[in-house]
């Protein structure tokens, strides 16, 4: 019950609650918030149980854990969908290859490490989330694209797709 009590969880229900509230007054709809909490709340729950209490990790996929994933090669695809990840970049076959590595975050928290020595390119796109990057930069809905101090336009570079949908992500240095 780790997610219940996490700040992307509440985050996400505050907005919703603000949300109807913006509903009620200007379109006249009243969207039961309480209600669908408590609905929302047994579904994780009955979720939970169907695939263990300790969640799932399977093939670069975090569901209802917490995991470290190492990136094996450039052009992989890592989830973490109602979870905490860690992507970690920095491994040696992805400095040296050139291709594209996607992360979804969909209500969850990851971090993607880097190493400023590779040339990285990273696009982030935003939704309801917030993703923050090392040089202070804060998003939350939109796209922003950050480099890495090695990038050169024109050279060779891993390029990174980013999506985060109710998450948080963050991107840290090695």
């Amino acid at each position: 019950m780790n997610f219940l009590s996490s700040g992307v969880f509440w985050g996400v229900i505050i907005i919703l609650f603000g949300i109807s509230i913006i509903v009620k007054e200007i379109l006249h709809v009243d969207i039961p918030v309480f209600r669908l909490l408590i609905g929302l709340i047994i579904i994780y729950v009955g979720i939970r149980m169907l695939v263990g209490w300790h969640g799932y990790n399977y093939h670069n996929t975090v569901v209802f854990s917490e995991a470290r994933i190492s990136a094996s090669n450039a052009g992989g695809d890592y989830k973490v969908i109602f979870g905490k990840g860690t992507v970690d970049l920095t491994a040696d076959k992805v400095k040296e290859a050139q291709g594209t590595i996607k992360v979804d975050t969909l209500f969850g928290d990851c971090s993607l490490v880097v190493d400023q020595a590779v040339p990285m390119k990273i696009e982030i796109n935003a939704a309801f989330a917030g993703a923050i990057m090392p040089d202070g930069n804060i998003i939350s809905m939109g796209k922003i694209i950050y480099t890495t101090k090695a990038y050169k336009a024109g050279e060779k570079f891993v390029d990174v797709k980013a999506d985060v949908v109710f998450g948080s992500l963050r991107i840290i240095n090695s």
